[in-house]
């Protein structure tokens, strides 16, 4: 990690740790406890604020979606996803590393040089905003009880901090605002944006039909952006049947080489991808760094990291690893949406029948 996002990321948490120590001193009357425990107390009101702050981020962008024509798709709150599919409105278990939260909606069908996104991606930013001076408005106002002013006080801190992460261009990741910038500078990106919306429609649609989105790729050389960057990585993940194992592993590498920022949970899939390949074709487990372990023993569970689970179950060691196949098991149980994809399953298949 580079120093500059090292030193952001303590800012932003020593600024914090100041509002609340702040606000534990303030308010420690209310409860009548010293600091230390007034402190605590704060934390876990600021943690559970800091949800209901997501929640309305979330509907800020589903209201504003909606405004500007998108059909929607998937929110995600935590580890629990609440879909739109054939079958109604359904809960689903589901979750993206260090994504809390996420509001997935489809673009509408006009022309790319008149696609709206600011008014979707900025939804939540204007969501937060108009509900933290609302209730600034309130304390500096209102003749309130110091118990009540304490939880608006946590609400209005919670959203600034939400605030700053999300629409701030801080160069941590990629926020909305960052977003908006993105589409707005290149039209292959607002094409990939469409691309990637009617992508993600059918892979929230849990129901039992095979998917059948069908990508267009862009030249290597020509991918400046992340939204591109995502749309070639998935068009190989569909294509890696007919193009074959080694094609497809060159085409993976070429495109780690790109030098666009892209978000964590991706940069780990292509890494993850490509070694299970390597280990598809050798029959040998390659060396993992600490970033892919994290990854394959965090909270996010993807076609990926199942397949990768399942051969390196037969090949470490050269037999069958009972502990990883054990976990391979567990995690197709819990989550077989995973392996409903017409792909994944002849996939598999085609592993099964080779290890056999």
């Amino acid at each position: 990690m580079k120093l500059k996002e090292v030193s952001l990321r303590v800012v932003i948490v020593s600024c914090i740790a100041l509002a609340l120590s702040w606000a534990s001193v303030r308010y420690a009357p209310v409860l009548k406890l010293s600091f230390v425990p007034m402190f605590i107390v704060v934390t876990i009101l600021s943690a559970l604020v800091l949800m209901v702050q997501i929640v309305v981020r979330q509907f800020g962008h589903y209201i504003f979606g909606v405004i500007s024509g998108y059909e929607f798709t998937s929110i995600q709150l935590l580890n629990w996803v609440m879909v739109s599919s054939e079958y109604g409105i359904q809960f689903k278990r589901y979750h993206v590393p260090r994504i809390n939260g996420q509001c997935i909606m489809k673009t509408p069908d006009v022309e790319l040089d008149e696609l709206p996104y600011t008014l979707y991606l900025q939804g939540g930013n204007i969501a937060n905003g108009i509900l933290t001076l609302f209730l600034t408005v309130i304390v500096l106002n209102a003749n309130l009880d110091m118990m009540k002013q304490l939880i608006l006080v946590i609400f209005i801190i919670m959203g600034l901090v939400v605030l700053f992460v999300n629409a701030v261009p801080h160069g941590l990741f990629i926020n909305d605002t960052e977003a908006v910038r993105t589409l707005r500078r290149s039209i292959q990106a607002r094409d990939a944006y469409v691309q990637l919306s009617g992508f993600y429609r059918e892979q929230f649609d849990f129901s039992d039909r095979s998917h059948s989105f069908e990508f267009r790729s862009y030249p290597i050389d020509l991918v400046d952006n992340y939204y591109a960057f995502l749309v070639n990585y998935y068009y190989l993940y569909q294509k890696r049947l007919e193009i074959g194992w080694n094609e497809c592993l060159i085409h993976l590498k070429e495109l780690q080489g790109i030098d666009v920022r892209i978000p964590y949970v991706y940069r780990m899939q292509l890494e993850l991808e490509i070694n299970y390949l390597q280990m598809r074709m050798s029959q040998e487990v390659p060396e993992e760094t600490e970033q892919l372990k994290r990854y394959i023993n965090g909270v996010m569970y993807s076609p990926q990291i199942v397949r990768y689970l399942y051969l390196k179950s037969y090949v470490q060691d050269g037999e069958l690893n009972d502990q990883l196949y054990k976990h391979f098991e567990i995690v197709a149980a819990e989550y077989p949406f995973i392996l409903e994809n017409e792909m994944e399953r002849e996939i598999m298949n085609i592993l099964k029948d080779e290890l056999a």
